[in-house]
């Protein structure tokens, strides 16, 4: 599989598996191929409504003080499953 094929598992993925937990603003921060274990891995970085100062500019569509997270997928090469789906640490700079 190729970069762009595993972005997109990856985004599908991890749109299904948080389906109900009201996050918005996915957006593709990281792509890295891991070689021994034949893996991708994927940062996805996102917002959660709930987790704005004021959730009404978020809902009207204006941008708002809505903080990023970020969680790293892992997609298996050979076939293109789910490996896992993790935190990704953020250092303050």
């Amino acid at each position: 599989m190729d970069a762009k094929e595993a972005i997109v598992r990856a985004k599908s993925y991890f749109s299904d598996m948080f389906a109900e937990e009201g996050i918005t603003n996915i957006g593709l921060e990281e792509v890295r191929r891991e070689n021994q274990d034949d893996n991708w891995l994927i940062t996805l970085g996102f917002s959660w409504i709930w987790d704005a100062k004021s959730s009404i500019p978020v809902l009207a569509g204006r941008p708002g003080n809505v903080p990023r997270f970020y969680k790293t997928v892992r997609i298996k090469d050979s076939d293109g499953s789910l490996v896992s789906i993790t935190n990704r640490p953020v250092n303050d700079q």
